[in-house]
């Protein structure tokens, strides 16, 4: 009878022991799963299971409590494991991925950071061994020219993904991914357009050079806005910002002197509220001819040489300021030059944009010893942007 109690006992301790379900720490989990993935496997079906990073081609078994049986195929003995049910996926040949990202590793990697972000996925998990996410590049034209090149390798690998079965999201590494591969060899397109915005939208936050300009921009517009004939004499219009802001052709010269075409969508969008108060205060802001009402023929002739062509000015004023010659002289008293300021009144006939000049110039005579000086020479001091004569 002893006997007999203790194979009872022995039957079911092992009844108890197959049918039980299996302890926390023999089941394996994809840590960077979302708790509540589930892909509904079946009994008899193959799969894949991720755990610590790495991939296992199992089959299921049964399921149970949120938790996977499955039987291990790469062991001779189809060893028995458990998987949380967030962690295994519906088959696919995770060796022929692996292998698909090595071939076409370079063409893929630039827009792995950008898928990451796009689906709110843990940039550790995804990135892999050896990955970087750094891609280098100055400025988004260099990075254009660059992903361009690897634009037609992603075509080529779109024709390949029919070699593998299915496409879960596996929260894995980038290799054992193939909802990642797939996504942007297929929307490669939309992830190269995406990436060359964001370098420049990086670009343009951290140029230096385009914060300097920024502020000149919004000084000058201060300058308009603020400007009121009743109480001040200038509009500040004599910034060369006024020029680019309402000249397309030179804003397109300065950006190519400078070798800054990159920046011309922000500086276009810099330069807009200031061509739009420049349209609504420069056609009554008029210079101040009464200050330059002295005629002097050969003077004003040589004020005119400076504007280069001259077939292409329309003159509607010129004259010299009241007064005769302002004297310069060093810290020692002595002279250093003498001048006249001088003032032109014009018209660009072939400028795109329809506001007129007020071109300021001086005639200057170097001192030359002994109380004299030396002939005349006219110079431009600046150039203002003024409305122009009514009808005209």
């Amino acid at each position: 009878m002893k006997n007999l109690n203790l194979l009872h006992l022995c039957l079911i301790f092992l009844i108890f022991s197959f049918a039980a379900p299996a302890q926390e720490e023999e089941v394996k989990i994809n840590p960077n799963a979302p708790a509540d993935y589930d892909a509904n496997l079946k009994p008899g079906e193959m799969a894949v299971g991720i755990y610590s990073g790495s991939p296992e081609t199992v089959k299921i078994v049964s399921k149970s409590g949120g938790v996977y049986k499955v039987k291990e195929q790469s062991s001779p003995n189809q060893n028995v494991l458990y998987f949380k049910a967030n962690s295994v996926y519906p088959y696919f040949d995770w060796r022929k991925v692996m292998s698909l990202v090595n071939e076409y590793r370079y063409a893929l990697e630039p827009y792995v950071e950008s898928y990451v972000a796009k689906h709110n996925l843990s940039k550790e998990a995804i990135k892999g061994d050896g990955f970087q996410f750094n891609i280098g590049h100055s400025n988004a034209a260099d990075l254009k020219k660059n992903l361009e090149r690897g634009l037609g390798r992603l075509a080529e690998l779109e024709g390949r993904l029919t070699e593998i079965q299915a496409f879960p999201q596996t929260f894995a590494q980038f290799e054992y991914n193939p909802a990642l591969v797939r996504e942007i060899a297929v929307s490669r397109n939309e992830y190269f357009q995406m990436l060359v915005g964001q370098k420049k939208s990086l670009r343009f936050e951290e140029s230096v050079w385009l914060m300097a300009h920024r502020d000149g921009i919004q000084k000058a517009l201060k300058n308009v806005n603020d400007y009121d004939p009743a109480t001040k004499t200038t509009m500040g219009t004599n910034s060369e910002y006024a020029l680019y802001a309402v000249s397309p052709k030179a804003r397109t010269k300065w950006l190519t002197d400078t070798k800054t075409l990159e920046f011309k969508e922000p500086v276009d969008a810099l330069l807009a509220p200031l061509a739009e108060a420049l349209a609504k205060k420069l056609p009554g802001y008029l210079p101040p001819l009464k200050d330059y009402s002295l005629r002097s023929p050969g003077e004003e002739a040589m004020m005119k040489q400076t504007l280069g062509s001259l077939a292409r000015c329309k003159i509607f004023a010129s004259g010299m300021m009241p007064g005769g010659w302002k004297i310069e002289t060093n810290s020692l008293g002595i002279p250093m030059s003498r001048y006249k300021h001088g003032m032109i009144y014009l018209r660009d006939t072939q400028a795109d944009h329809p506001y007129c000049h007020a071109t300021y110039v001086n005639i200057i005579q170097k001192y030359a010893g002994g109380g004299t000086y030396a002939a005349s020479r006219a110079s431009i001091v600046s150039d203002t942007l003024v409305g122009c004569p009514a009808g005209k």
